[in-house]
């Protein structure tokens, strides 16, 4: 969003570092980005910020959203996100270092399967149970 004139400029593009920065260099400095938290980790805004871009996470937990609002399409999110971000209420998600990343993808897949196992333990258990097995 274009603070002068209040003017948005979109574009759909992948969410690839070096394609999102030749879109960001298209502007006159200073600028400022933000996107939403989500599965796609932190790799872009570690990428932007060496490359001197100032690159906000937004926490998506916190977005605030209308209580009948239950349509939620990538145009909406970003104009969504370019509107809280130019008044300035965007709650920031910290960005981790790559050690912290990397330890937390690998709590969360032991702790998937750890549940994943007990889903599965428990209808063999009691197939086992039901023929006389224990």
């Amino acid at each position: 969003m274009n603070p002068s004139t209040g003017k948005i400029s979109t574009h759909t593009m992948v969410a690839e570092p070096p394609v999102v920065l030749d879109w960001v260099h298209r502007f006159e400095p200073p600028v400022k980005v933000v996107y939403e938290s989500g599965p796609t980790g932190f790799v872009l805004a570690r990428f932007l910020r060496a490359q001197g871009i100032d690159c906000v996470v937004a926490a998506s937990s916190n977005l605030l959203r209308a209580s009948g609002d239950r349509v939620r399409t990538d145009r909406r999110d970003a104009l969504v996100l370019a509107e809280i971000l130019a008044v300035g209420s965007v709650t920031e998600a910290r960005v981790p270092n790559l050690d912290e990343e990397a330890l937390r993808d690998l709590h969360r897949l032991r702790s998937g399967t750890a549940k994943d196992l007990a889903h599965v333990r428990q209808p063999v258990n009691a197939i086992l149970l039901r023929h006389g097995i224990r």
